[in-house]
């Protein structure tokens, strides 16, 4: 086995070196052959690609004429909806500016002058491409598509019969005979039968024991099950749905306009997984009331641009817990060092999994499992002893250069009963290692001592597994280290030193950029998660760079991830409700 140099610091990874003779310009790309099935795989990722561009490229076309109405899709929803979702893409209120905004940092949309002209080239050219010049926006889709989209789910399959399960799309339109037109044009190759129902041309297609519908009425397409295509014919656009109580205090809680929105109805699945768990032939789902109190009565998801930055939020009512919740700033941040590239933060982390260990362990469907579960644990004291001194935890990511390290990082409520755990681990690895090779030396930083545990040569231990060799060098190791503060366990000693030489004023809390970001989702929190995706993208490259398609890669998909900066998301106790906010921030 390799010689190990104790002195040495130890990081977690690090690309192999990129020299100075290395050309990495997009003359370096050297021609792959691609596999029968490239073809086909290419158009499937062409098919996404488009369904996920329509949206922006719609919105962006409406920038400049863009409404302020609100939806018109609400009245036709099934009132027995469990999801509904919509997509506005005539961009309402301020979305149209505040989208807009964030488009121009991305080549080709700085020019609001000439968005149309480009926007139509472009993307004309990938819906011609994904259908084989079957389809096009500009001429087939864009002369009678209104610009709002919705979506809803109604009654969910029984356990007995999978097929009945309802679903309904509906399409606001501007010209009937148009879109007539065009699901004829699409819908060539499937046997189409024409019935009338409540004095509105229905198509029906049967497939199988399910029969699908289309039908316009009014200024909307309407596309899904037989039943609810009809059951939206015959509310005339003025269903119940906007009324139901869940889904109006969803709507309530979100502020200002939205490029979309996802509900669901939290008690209603509730409902229909305890149908699902009475008809299964052994406990396999376990619902008793603590789980069931884990479901949101409803919950709401809602994208939106704000400028510089599109955000997604998420809102749903608290749901009642022992953990005693509250809205604070991190421990964590002012201990992590300023390199810190990606943060998970949970507050009350420790408190939070003793109260899920209960409930699982008191499930009908969960407590024999839980059974096997205490005993391991009670080899490290049980779940209390492995837990109940967590006060906030996070994994962290940190840079160096080109190098990454990371690990595990906690405050303690009890520090002993955490040094407690340490020390029995650490006795495990002793008593148990000298067989397999590994060892556990103490190194000093300061005042503080950290152990590490050496698990071997990453080669020993990847031909041991039966694993090809690694392009990693090095040891495997786990280090951790206890202070008067914090608990930190990391890949490699040299993260552990990092986060104990972190001093005031150098952390990442006290970085302006960080404290700009959590400032956007709120400082004050119950859990935060931060990624740097500038750096990330940097360390990615550095890794692509000898690759093949380096070269495409630099002019075909750089230029649009540059202008992202990072993207930053907390989660806030706003009165009787959970408010989740995470905002991707451009440069």
């Amino acid at each position: 086995m390799t010689e190990r140099d104790p002195n040495q610091a130890t990081v977690a990874w690090s690309p192999p070196p990129v020299t100075a003779t290395d050309d990495l310009t997009p003359a370096t790309a050297v021609p792959v052959e691609r596999p029968a099935g490239a073809s086909r795989l290419r158009w499937a990722i062409a098919i996404v690609v488009t369904l996920l561009v329509v949206a922006v490229v719609a919105a962006a076309f409406a920038l400049l004429a863009g409404q302020t109405a609100p939806s018109k899709l609400l009245g036709y929803v099934p009132a027995d909806s469990v999801v509904y979702g919509e997509v506005r893409l005539d961009l309402p209120g301020d979305q149209r500016q505040k989208l807009g905004e964030f488009l121009s940092k991305f080549p080709g949309f700085a020019d609001q002058s000439t968005l149309d002209a480009k926007l139509d080239e472009a993307f004309d050219k990938l819906i011609r491409g994904a259908t084989k010049d079957a389809q096009d926006y500009t001429t087939k889709i864009k002369p009678w598509f209104g610009g709002e989209i919705g979506f809803s789910v109604g009654k969910l399959p029984s356990p007995a019969a999978a097929s009945d399960g309802r679903g309904l799309l509906i399409v606001s339109v501007t010209d009937a005979t148009k879109a007539r037109a065009w699901f004829d044009d699409v819908s060539s190759g499937v046997t189409k039968t024409p019935q009338t129902y409540n004095g509105v041309d229905l198509v029906v297609i049967s497939q199988g024991p399910k029969t699908g519908a289309m039908a316009i009425t009014g200024d909307v397409m309407l596309v899904g099950d037989d039943a609810s295509v009809k059951a939206a014919i015959d509310s005339k656009g003025s269903g119940s749905f906007a009324s139901n109580e869940r889904f109006a205090k969803s709507q309530a809680t979100l502020t200002g306009e939205g490029l979309g929105y996802v509900f669901l109805d939290g008690s209603a699945y509730v409902d229909w997984l305890s149908t699902v768990a009475q008809a299964a032939p052994s406990a396999a789902i376990g619902l008793d009331d603590a789980t069931k109190r884990l479901i949101p009565q409803w919950f709401v998801l809602r994208l939106q641009a704000r400028g510089d930055a599109i955000a997604l939020e998420a809102v749903a009512p608290s749901v009642p817990t022992k953990v005693q919740r509250a809205n604070r700033v991190s421990k964590l941040a002012p201990h992590l060092p300023a390199s810190t590239i990606a943060i998970v933060d949970a507050h009350d982390y420790g408190a939070a999994l003793l109260e899920l260990v209960d409930i699982y362990r008191n499930n009908p469907a969960t407590k024999d499992a839980f059974k096997q579960a205490d005993q391991a644990a009670s080899l490290l004291g049980g779940f209390s002893a492995i837990l109940g001194w967590m006060e906030d935890a996070g994994i962290v990511v940190t840079r160096d250069g080109s190098s990454v390290n990371g690990g595990r990082v906690f405050t303690s409520s009890d520090r002993a009963a955490g040094e407690r755990l340490l020390t029995t681990l650490r006795g495990f690895a002793v008593l148990g290692g000298g067989q397999s090779g590994v060892t556990v030396r103490d190194e000093a930083d300061g005042e503080t001592t950290i152990t590490v545990i050496d698990l071997g040569d990453l080669k020993d231990l990847g031909a041991t597994a039966g694993v090809p060799a690694l392009p990693i060098e090095g040891h495997a190791e786990i280090a951790y280290a206890s202070t008067a503060d914090l608990i930190v366990v990391g890949v490699g000693d040299t993260f552990v030193k990092s986060v104990l030489d972190t001093k005031p004023g150098s952390s990442i809390a006290d970085d302006g950029r960080f404290k700009s970001l959590i400032g956007r989702v709120g400082d004050q929190n119950v859990g935060d998660a931060f990624v740097d995706i500038a750096a990330v993208r940097e360390l990615a490259e550095l890794v692509a760079a000898r690759q093949p398609a380096f070269g495409a890669y630099l002019t075909d998909v750089k230029p649009y991830l540059v202008p992202l900066d990072a993207w930053i998301q907390a989660t806030v106790i706003d009165g009787e409700l959970d408010r989740s906010t995470g905002v991707i921030v451009t440069k």
